[in-house]
């Protein structure tokens, strides 16, 4: 990641995200469940991947971590197999997927078709690895046979090519999935899958012409059929003032298409995905952008697809710029209203949930949502970890480049609401049997979706369960499925909020995918309506970084007593701020809510640096982390 490029540059540190304190809550909430599931760790995290590799019925989660700079060796890497109980456990060892190099991208793909989850994972500074499961749980590393490592092991001696991200894809529609890998500084790489456990470097013959091998500062990389014709098409991107590339899918080879598409951004892309944000059937673009050449942070762009493949810049009238030294990205109908949001992921600034108000523009909500983590993010996973139709978010932290740990991890559970929805898993026949590639239509009454399954998007992969939002709909008159393969079938009148297993070829056989919600520690309240918009929150303070004052906004489930401690970052106690007997009710304007003038309980103003500050109320405790800078 571009962390690991810029060592301790304390321009991070300078980025934040400015948050318009609303009257009232959205009805997109998270809680942060991170300890409470397991996963409360200071990994090196640069990548996150999202499936059911054991195939228990439960989403799992692959991170993939680097190290210390210029360190061929890494962290080790983690998988967390969720134990269907709101807890995981790391068994990337037992599986055999810990590793020892730098990991950098990683995803999910089932290669040899056999219906088991394999898994692919790019390392900097040496070979990548190529991890076939069993179906027992565990993985063998395969990697020299099928012909995939990307390069000579730095480990040895020799110099290898900076492998940085990695996307799966079935790109000549043989039934089987493709790999292709980003590198940076060296030639970008294809591998066509030989259907026989092995792989050939196919990267001249598809694309000698499109130029899908150039060398340059490659940083992420997307599929996905830009113009719905049916075949794959390819979205490069670099860093470091390059420009990206598009390459539009002839059938067995690829055709620069960049400057017709216009998306050949040359700033300093780090990070992009693909999604119907406007609900007109194509998908749309959006890129993260990190450092200007001045040290600046510069804005991210979203392109709408006018339907061909070509796109157009819609970002200043989205509301989606930023300008916070953006990483990773994800879309995702967060509060099942039928349309997707947007989870920026920002490095050392507040990272950002922009809310889509349905009408081509989003509203950032990222105080009333419970998030904005305030550290080093480096990506983002998405997918329903609960099971219980709402999509949870994995937040990948990796740290400064020089440290040999960096931010906890974070785990974020989707509080729910009342909107219904509808989730699909695939079962390819002739196509690959995780469905990667395939082009899911849901119609409920007026409203229209599309969604495609993701074979990765660079440093991050999400769930392979498509999920749609259904708002009050509580039938999906159509599902309409575009395989790789080329098939369409169509199911009508499918019930609402129900996991649905669809097999090629056999769509009588929808089946629901037996799951049941878990619940996290707490469990979701679902008493009498209830529900998100009146559980306790504790916001994050504005503005932030802040000098010499800033406040605290809240919210309360139950009147009480309320205290909020500041502590600075070694956990002494600084300042408590009794704030007294408080009726339930949401304390987030300027003149309702906490206040800290930067002072310790001596009255002297304390210096820069990072503070926690922690709240005790009735039945609630929560804390946060917030930056001040003089």
């Amino acid at each position: 990641m571009r962390v690991g490029f810029w060592s301790g540059f304390f321009v991070f540190l300078l980025a934040s995200t400015f948050i318009i304190i609303s009257d009232s809550f959205a009805d997109i909430t998270f809680t942060d469940i991170t300890a409470e599931a397991g996963i409360d760790n200071a990994s090196k995290a640069a990548c996150a991947a999202i499936a059911d590799y054991d195939e228990d019925g439960y989403l799992d989660i692959f991170v993939g971590n680097n190290g210390i700079i210029f360190d061929p060796l890494g962290k080790p890497n983690l998988l967390y197999r969720n134990n269907g109980d709101g807890t995981f456990t790391d068994l990337a060892t037992e599986a055999g997927v810990a590793g020892a190099l730098q990991a950098q991208g990683a995803a999910f793909g089932d290669f040899n078709n056999d219906g088991h989850p394999d898994l692919y994972v790019v390392n900097d500074f040496g070979v990548n690895v190529l991890y076939i499961s069993r179906g027992d749980g565990s993985f063998e590393d395969v990697t020299e046979a099928a012909g995939v490592k990307g390069g000579i092991d730095i480990v040895g001696g020799d110099e290898v090519p900076n492998g940085y991200s990695v996307a799966l894809a079935d790109y000549n529609s043989d039934g089987n999935l493709d790999i292709y890998v980003v590198n940076l500084g060296g030639s970008n790489m294809l591998y066509r899958n030989n259907g026989d456990g092995t792989f050939t470097d196919v990267t001249e013959d598809t694309g000698a012409k499109a130029g899908i091998g150039a060398q340059g500062a490659g940083t992420a990389v997307l599929f996905g059929d830009c113009n719905s014709d049916g075949k794959i098409d390819l979205y490069a991107v670099n860093g470091y003032g390059l420009p990206s590339f598009f390459y539009l899918n002839d059938g067995d080879s690829f055709s620069d298409r960049t400057m017709k598409a216009g998306i050949g951004e040359s700033e300093d892309a780090e990070g992009a995905v693909f999604g119907d944000y406007d609900n007109d059937g194509d998908l749309d673009l959006y890129v993260t952008n990190f450092m200007g050449a001045g040290g600046e942070p510069l804005p991210n762009t979203l392109y709408k697809n006018d339907g061909e493949g070509v796109f157009d810049d819609v970002t200043d009238e989205a509301g989606v710029a930023g300008e916070d030294y953006s990483l990773g990205a994800a879309f995702g109908d967060f509060d099942n209203d039928g349309f997707l949001d947007l989870y920026v992921v920002n490095n050392g600034g507040l990272d950002v949930l922009y809310r889509n108000n349905g009408d081509g523009t989003f509203a950032d909500i990222t105080l009333e949502s419970g998030l904005g983590n305030l550290g080093f993010g480096s990506n983002v996973a998405i997918g329903d970890i609960n099971s219980d139709g709402y999509v949870d978010i994995y937040l990948a932290n990796s740290g400064f480049s020089d440290e040999d740990v960096g931010d906890s991890d974070v785990l974020y559970r989707n509080d729910g609401g009342n909107n219904h929805w509808l989730q699909v898993q695939l079962r390819g026949k002739t196509s690959n049997s995780m469905g990667i590639g395939a082009r899911l239509k849901v119609s409920a009454g007026d409203l229209h979706q599309m969604r495609e399954i993701s074979g990765g998007r660079g440093y991050g992969q999400d769930s392979p369960i498509a999920s749609f939002g259904l708002g009050e709909a509580t039938i999906a008159d159509t599902v309409e499925i575009l395989w790789p393969s080329g098939a369409v079938e169509v199911l009508t009148d499918i019930a609402a909020d129900q996991l649905i297993s669809v097999e090629e070829g056999n769509p009588a056989a929808v089946q629901p995918y037996g799951r049941h919600i878990l619940t996290w520690g707490k469990a979701k309240q679902d008493d009498g309506g209830f529900g998100a918009d009146h559980t306790s929150v504790l916001g994050q303070n504005y503005p932030n970084p802040f000098n010499p004052e800033t406040w605290i906004p809240y919210r309360l489930a139950e009147s009480g007593e309320v205290v909020i401690a500041i502590h600075d970052s070694v956990g002494r106690l600084v300042r408590n701020l009794d704030i007294g007997y408080r009726e339930l009710g949401t304390y987030i304007s300027r003149d309702k809510a906490a206040h800290w003038d930067g002072k310790n309980d001596d009255g002297e103003y304390v210096s820069s640096g990072v503070y926690f500050y922690r709240i005790q109320a009735e039945g609630f405790s929560s804390t946060r982390k917030m930056l001040m800078l003089k």
